[in-house]
C-alpha cells in the first residue's frame, strides 16, 4: 500500500518498502519540493490503510487536487488543475535502491489533469482510462465504508477522521505508523513527535473507524515510557521529556476503546505499563506528603538537549512543572512557587488529583476485566480514599467549586474547566455537582456562552489575553467536562454543551476545512492566533463529543449507549464496535439501530445500552 506517511510531504507517498514518489511543482525556474500546511487548501478523504486519498494544495496561486489509489503494489495517482495557469509536475522516486519501480515520465505539463502510473519494472502502465476508473472505484469503496454522519450532526465523523488520517506518518521505531498532534511539529523534532495525553485521545477518535490504527497509536506513546516508568510530556526522535510526564488520562481512555471492541489483548498489553506509570505519581507528586499530587519536573542528571522548540530551556523549573500540566501558560499557575527539593509545584491540583483518581477506578475496571481480583480491590480502595481527600481538601465550600489549593491551606482563586474534572471522577454529590454546574458552568459571566468551554473564566483578567491556555477554547477540556456531566445524568446540559462544541468545530471547517489546536472563545475563530496549528488531531475532540450524543461508549455502565431524547434527527453510518459495522438513525426522535446490515431495535424512544 502506498500512503501520505512523510510529514515533510502532502505532496508524496510511501509504500511499505519506504520507497517514496514525490509531485513536485515548478513555474519560471520556481520550484516547490515540500508542500506543507502553508500550501494546504483543503484536505479530503485519506484512508488510514492506504485504499484512498485526496487532497487540494495552493501552489503558485493555483489549486491543484491530488488523488491516490493503491492497486497492488502499483500507485495510481491523478493530479488536476482547478484553478490557475498551467504549471509544470516533476515526479521523482526516491529510496529505491533496487530499481523495482518505474515511472512513465518524469515531467508533465498540468493544463487540466494529468493520469500517471508508477509500477513494478516487469509490469506494464495502466492506461489513463484505467487510473481514472480504478481511482473512482477505490474512492467509493472508502466513501461507502466510512465512518459518517448526517442531520444534526452534518459532517462532523469524516471531519474528525480526515484529521486524524491526515497527520497519521510513519516513524523510525515500533510501531512504525502513529498520529501525532501535527505532521507539521514532526519535522522540527528529527522526523516524529508524540505527545502523551493527545495521543491517548487520538486513538479515541480514530477507534471509531479503524481499530488498528487506535492501537497503533496507544501502543506508540506507550513504548515511549521512561526508565522511571513514567509516560513522558513528549517522545521523539530527538528524544524524550526525561523530567515530566502529562495528565494521566491513559487507562480511561484505554477502558473505553477496550469497551468498544471487547478485545482483552489491548488490556492484556497495556496493563502493567499504565499501573506502573500510575504508581510514579504518588511517589513522585506528593511534594508536601499530604496525599494530593502537584505537577512537577524532576532533576535529571543528564538532560538530552536534542528536544525540540522551547522544551530544550526549562527543566526541573516551574515552566517545565506547567509544560506537565499540559496547560502551559495557564493563569492557574502564575504565581506559584516550584519547590526545587521537592520537584513540584507548592499547589495541589484538582485537576491533576480528579484525573489520577479517575486513572485508579479505570484500572481498578481493567484489573477485574483481568480477573486481576487483588489489584482490583486495591485500585478501588485507592480510587475511595482519593476521591474523599479531593472532597475534604479541594471542595471550597464558600464558592461552591474544587479548586486547587496552596501548601499553606489558602484556597486559589483561579478557576478554570480543570475543576469540573471531579465530576468524570464521580468525586462530588449530585448536590454539589449542580451547585458547581448551576453557579459556574452555566453562568456566562465565568464559563458559558455562545462557545464553550474557555480555559479561563470570561471574567478573568487573563481571559483577554486569548493566548494559549489564557481564555481560549481547547477540545480535550470540553471533552473531559462533556464526559462528567454524562456520567452525572445531566443529559440536557451535556446536549447543549455538545451542540455549542459542534457549532465551534463546524464554524471552522466549513469555512476553511480548519480543526484547531485551540479557538476563540468569543469569535470561534481558529486563525486569530498564530499558535494555534490549523490541523491538529484533538481539535476532532469537539466533534466526537457531538458523536458521542448518538452512540456513546460509558465506562461507568460498562457498555455502549445508543440514542438521545434531546437529538430529533440525526445519523451515523459505519460506527465500529464489538466487531460489528452500525448504523444508528433517529428520526423524530425515535431510534432505529442496525447492526451489520439487521435492523435490531426500531421505534426506541430516548436512549438503549448494549
Amino acid at each position: 500500500m502506498w500512503r501520505t506517511l512523510d510529514p515533510r510531504y502532502l505532496n508524496a507517498f510511501v509504500n511499505n518498502n519506504g520507497v517514496k514518489v514525490i509531485f513536485k511543482f515548478r513555474t519560471n525556474e520556481e520550484t516547490i519540493d515540500q508542500c506543507r500546511w502553508k500550501n494546504l487548501y483543503r484536505i479530503g478523504p485519506n484512508s488510514a490503510d492506504g485504499l484512498y486519498s485526496e487532497i487540494k494544495l495552493k501552489i503558485f496561486n493555483r489549486i491543484i487536487s491530488i488523488e491516490e489509489a493503491s492497486y497492488d503494489e502499483a500507485l495510481l495517482v491523478k493530479i488536476k488543475l482547478i484553478e490557475g495557469d498551467p504549471l509544470e509536475v516533476i515526479v521523482e522516486k526516491k529510496n529505491d535502491i533496487y530499481n523495482k519501480f518505474k515511472i512513465y515520465s518524469s515531467s508533465i505539463l498540468l493544463e487540466n489533469e494529468a493520469l500517471l502510473s508508477i509500477v513494478l519494472e516487469d509490469e506494464p502502465y495502466f492506461s489513463p482510462l484505467a487510473i481514472a476508473e480504478i481511482i473512482d472505484e477505490r474512492k467509493n469503496l472508502y466513501l461507502r465504508d466510512r465512518l459518517t454522519s448526517s442531520g444534526e450532526l452534518q459532517d462532523i465523523c469524516p471531519a474528525m477522521i480526515s484529521g486524524v488520517t491526515w497527520n497519521t506518518i510513519y516513524r523510525d521505531k515500533y510501531p512504525y505508523i502513529c498520529s501525532p498532534v501535527s505532521r507539521e511539529w514532526c519535522v522540527n523534532w528529527g522526523g516524529y513527535v508524540l505527545f502523551d495525553w493527545d495521543t491517548f485521545f487520538t486513538a479515541l477518535i480514530i477507534s471509531s473507524e479503524n481499530k488498528d490504527l487506535a492501537y497503533s497509536n496507544i501502543k506508540a506513546i506507550l513504548s515511549e515510557i521512561t526508565d522511571n516508568g513514567f509516560i513522558p510530556n513528549s517522545g521523539a526522535s530527538s528524544g524524550k521529556s526525561e523530567d515530566r510526564s502529562q495528565p494521566p488520562v491513559g487507562s480511561y481512555c484505554i477502558l473505553k476503546v477496550y469497551l468498544q471492541h471487547r478485545d482483552l489483548r489491548l488490556l492484556e498489553e497495556t496493563y502493567e505499563l499504565l499501573k506502573r506509570w500510575h504508581n510514579w505519581w504518588l511517589k513522585n507528586r506528593d511534594g508536601n506528603k499530604n496525599g494530593l499530587l502537584e505537577w512537577g519536573s524532576n532533576r535529571v542528571l543528564e538532560w538530552k538537549s536534542g528536544l525540540g522548540g522551547f522544551e530544550r530551556l526549562h527543566y526541573h523549573d516551574l515552566q517545565a512543572a506547567k509544560w506537565e500540566s499540559g496547560l502551559d501558560n495557564s493563569p492557574m499557575y502564575d504565581d506559584v512557587i516550584f519547590n526545587e527539593k521537592t520537584n513540584t509545584m507548592e499547589l495541589d491540583d484538582v485537576g491533576l488529583n480528579s484525573l489520577y483518581a479517575l486513572d485508579s477506578w479505570a484500572l481498578s475496571e481493567i484489573a477485574k476485566e483481568l480477573g486481576r481480583d487483588e489489584d482490583e480491590i486495591e485500585f478501588s480502595e485507592e480510587y475511595l480514599q482519593m476521591r474523599k481527600r479531593i472532597n475534604s481538601m479541594l471542595w471550597n465550600k464558600d464558592l461552591g467549586i474544587y479548586t486547587n489549593r496552596y501548601w499553606d491551606g489558602k484556597f486559589s482563586d483561579r478557576l478554570s474547566p480543570t475543576c469540573f474534572y471531579p465530576l468524570l471522577a464521580g468525586i462530588p454529590t449530585k448536590e454539589m455537582a449542580e451547585c458547581m454546574i448551576n453557579r459556574f458552568l452555566l453562568n456566562e459571566e465565568k464559563f458559558w456562552g455562545e462557545y464553550v468551554i474557555p480555559s479561563t473564566p470570561r471574567d478573568d483578567p487573563a481571559f483577554k489575553d486569548n493566548n494559549y491556555w489564557r481564555g481560549r477554547i481547547w477540545a480535550p477540556m470540553n471533552f473531559l467536562v462533556y464526559e462528567g456531566l454524562k456520567r452525572y445524568g445531566f443529559d440536557k446540559i451535556a446536549y447543549d454543551f455538545a451542540r455549542k462544541s459542534i457549532n465551534l468545530f463546524l464554524k471552522e471547517w466549513q469555512e476553511e476545512g480548519h480543526i484547531h489546536e485551540n479557538y476563540n472563545a468569543i469569535t470561534g475563530d481558529g486563525d486569530d492566533v498564530r499558535n494555534s496549528d490549523p490541523l491538529y488531531t484533538w481539535g476532532g475532540l469537539l466533534a466526537y463529543i457531538g458523536f458521542e450524543e448518538i452512540i456513546m461508549v460509558e465506562p461507568w455502565n460498562n457498555g455502549i449507549r445508543i440514542g438521545n431524547s434531546s437529538l430529533k434527527d440525526a445519523s451515523i453510518r459505519n460506527y465500529q464496535a464489538l466487531g460489528s459495522t452500525w448504523e444508528i438513525n433517529i428520526s423524530n426522535g425515535k431510534s432505529y439501530i442496525v447492526r451489520d446490515g439487521k435492523v435490531i431495535v426500531e421505534n426506541i424512544e430516548g436512549k438503549t445500552l448494549i
